[in-house]
């Protein structure tokens, strides 16, 4: 036993390295049990606080940098809870650039290198004070064009891209079209405007992406003189709002009888704020009154919106309904009306009443529904109101909330009333039931109905080419009319060709074969709506086919075959280069072939621009690859395929060799936790573990030799 004591006391000294090893490892594993984790953030829309979590030990500060698109960062701190959780907000403030962001959070020690998380910031909705509208000219004579471009910019100024916009001008003389189907990628979008008018012109410009009239209207002159001086106008171009009227109600209503009223936006002059897209809510002095929920102003509401049957007060005396914008609180408008209580049924007295018609089986309360109209479109001027009511009631018909007309309810408890000589447009359709007092009984829901006995009109009929038409040819002809057609279609030599409606809305095209025999020939056009209305333009269009002529050949080809072509293997990868071939348009990128032999060229990769060098990576080393290049000008037009050439891929690292041990060795591993995937609490403690029994196994071979 003493001679082993002695043989410890000669080791003593590894004994106290191992212990002072394995308080460490112990120890770094006290402090660093957790790693640091983010959770995943969506896609943010700029300026908006966007709030994320982060994960670590239990009361530590973490560190976080906040990268930004133009490389800028943020730098801030976040302390942990006991649960070693982190709630951090990220300022809208730091999330006004369009562009991707990377969030990196890492231990304090660490700088914010353990864990990181990617993320978009896309621009926000269209703003009045940094979006524009810019004409090529301020004024315009008859049938004239000028340029409209409209740039959408959110608050922070990013462009708005993908939003499609809708231009409505207040003068039918006015025309605006566009071949582009929404803003561009820097918030750009164009219009043509024609007009064969005189005076001013106000155009409204609707987000249809947004949904509301973001940009509000603006102006341009049409006039016997011609400017050439570009304009810039704002587009808030309308007096701004001050506040709401409140207008339909009565000056006495009854208890519980549904009402409708008018909100109108106007500025301080009283008149209409026609731009105004903002939400208003309801209130009343009246708590038991019943109210429209929150509404949106539209563009077609042009400032101004009724809420029909859709007010019910209770209390009787006088209450007080008010609006109010609600972002901005200052923006309010009220109404006051007088409520009455309601009125008992009285007996029916009339001695014209004949009781052996009354049924004594059918009771009704409450609202019902009509039986017709249903909401939608027709293309008649005449509509059927039916419904059910209380025989002995009348059946009181309102078209627009005014009344229309009324009709005694028959003996089978049924009504019916027809509207006649109704205009095209959208019309509210409702029922109420009265008794011979004029006391309210029932009253019916409203139906939205909208009349179209109009045919769809033809905006114009173009050919291309316009002349030097040749027989045998292929000729394209474009129709505008009004989107989403029925039927579209040009009759050519007594045969009905069906035409098909572009990405650009209410415009049509179809391509037609032009007759072997030269003359003059007239199309007609049929154009029929989703209503069923029809109109035949006769003779719109007549086009002269003349003698078929040969184009000389060009002495340059279109697009030349790629030539020069070198194929270089790299590490699991091949560059390839080539020269610039002839061409009659300019070159747009190139587009290269590859595969496994020459009649296998199975994939394909596209350059950027019209660089002669590219690199195709991500290839198998040591395994041949095939290659040919294309050229492909402006005109998408693609050439001949070039000559096919070998290339083989290099291996990227050769494995270095594995060294055998030749004796049994003790190893002191330092393992940095916050780098090493495999770290963590028992890893860590194993090692020191491994360790001491390494030392003790040196200790018991000693004492056994001894």
């Amino acid at each position: 036993m003493a001679s082993f004591l002695a043989e410890l006391k000669k080791y003593r000294f590894l004994l106290t390295v191992a212990g002072v090893v394995l308080a460490i490892v112990v120890g770094e594993n006290l402090i660093f049990q957790n790693p640091v984790t983010l959770s995943k953030i969506d896609e943010v829309e700029a300026g908006t606080d966007t709030t994320v979590t982060a994960g670590g030990n239990p009361n530590e500060t973490l560190s976080l940098i906040l990268i930004q698109p133009d490389s800028n960062e943020v730098e801030f701190t976040a302390d942990t809870n006991a649960q070693g959780k982190a709630k951090i907000v990220l300022a809208g403030t730091n999330l006004q650039i369009v562009g991707d962001y990377t969030l990196y959070a890492g231990h304090s020690s660490k700088k914010a290198s353990d864990v990181e998380e990617s993320f978009t910031v896309t621009a926000g909705e269209a703003s009045l004070t940094t979006s524009k509208v810019s004409f090529s000219q301020n004024s315009l004579k008859k049938g004239q064009t000028a340029q409209m471009v409209i740039l959408l910019k959110d608050a922070y100024g990013n462009p708005v891209s993908g939003h499609s916009l809708i231009i409505t001008p207040d003068q039918s003389s006015v025309e605006v079209y566009t071949s582009e189907f929404a803003t561009n990628e820097k918030g750009h979008i164009s219009y043509s405007v024609t007009g064969s008018g005189v005076g001013i012109v106000n155009f409204s410009i609707f987000d249809s992406t947004e949904g509301q009239n973001v940009l509000g209207q603006t102006q341009m002159a049409f006039a016997e003189s011609n400017g050439n001086e570009n304009q810039s106008i704002s587009l808030a171009e309308n007096g701004p709002i001050t506040s709401f009227t409140i207008s339909g109600l009565s000056s006495e209503t009854l208890a519980s009888q549904q009402e409708s009223l008018t909100v109108k936006a106007v500025d301080s002059q009283g008149f209409s704020v026609s731009d105004y897209t903002g939400t208003i809510r309801f209130s009343s002095s009246d708590n038991e009154a019943s109210l429209p929920e929150d509404y949106t102003f539209l563009a077609d509401d042009q400032g101004e919106h009724t809420f029909s049957l859709s007010v019910k007060l209770i209390t009787p005396g006088t209450q007080t309904i008010s609006v109010t914008d609600i972002d901005q609180s200052t923006l309010t408008g009220s109404g006051i009306t007088s409520v009455v209580t309601t009125l008992d049924s009285t007996s029916n007295t009339d001695s014209s009443y004949n009781s052996d018609f009354e049924t004594t089986d059918y009771t009704r309360d409450g609202d019902f529904t009509l039986i017709s109209p249903a909401s939608g479109s027709y293309s008649t001027s005449t509509v059927e109101v039916q419904g059910q009511g209380e025989y002995g009631n009348t059946a009181v018909i309102f078209v627009n909330d005014e009344e229309a007309g009324r009709t005694d309810i028959a003996f089978d408890n049924s009504f019916n009333y027809t509207l006649q000589d109704l205009t095209d447009g959208d019309y509210s359709i409702y029922a109420k039931i009265v008794d011979q007092s004029e006391l309210q009984k029932e009253i019916s829901n409203v139906e939205k109905v909208t009349i179209d006995t109009t045919p769809p009109a033809l905006v114009s009929i173009t050919a291309d080419p316009e002349k030097d038409i040749a027989t045998g040819s292929k000729v394209t002809i474009t129709v505008l009319s009004e989107s989403e057609l029925d039927q579209a279609s040009i009759v050519f030599q007594d045969q009905v060709n069906t035409m098909t409606e572009t990405s650009t809305s209410g415009k049509y095209q179809v391509d037609l074969v032009m007759p072997d025999k030269e003359g003059d020939y007239a199309m007609d056009v049929d154009l029929s709506d989703a209503l069923g209305n029809e109109a035949t333009y006769r003779d719109q269009l007549t086009i002269t086919v003349g003698p078929s002529t040969e184009t000389p050949a060009s002495t340059a080809p279109e697009v030349g075959i790629v030539s020069g072509i070198t194929a270089t293997g790299g590490s699991e990868k091949v560059a390839l280069s080539w020269e610039t071939p002839e061409s009659s348009t300019q070159i747009a990128y190139y587009r290269i072939y590859y595969g496994p032999s020459t009649d296998a060229l199975f994939a394909i990769s596209e350059t950027y621009d019209a660089s002669t060098t590219w690199s195709i990576p991500e290839l198998i080393a040591k395994q041949e690859y095939y290659f040919a290049v294309t050229a492909v000008n402006v005109e998408g037009t693609e050439g001949a395929t070039s000559t096919v050439i070998k290339a083989i891929p290099e291996l990227s690292k050769e494995p270095a060799p594995v060294a055998e041990p030749t004796v049994p060795a003790i190893t002191t591993s330092y393992i940095d936790i916050t780098e090493n995937p495999e770290s963590g609490p028992a890893t860590n403690i194993l090692a020191g573990l491994s360790l001491i029994a390494a030392l003790s196994y040196v200790l018991l071979r000693k004492r056994a030799r001894a």
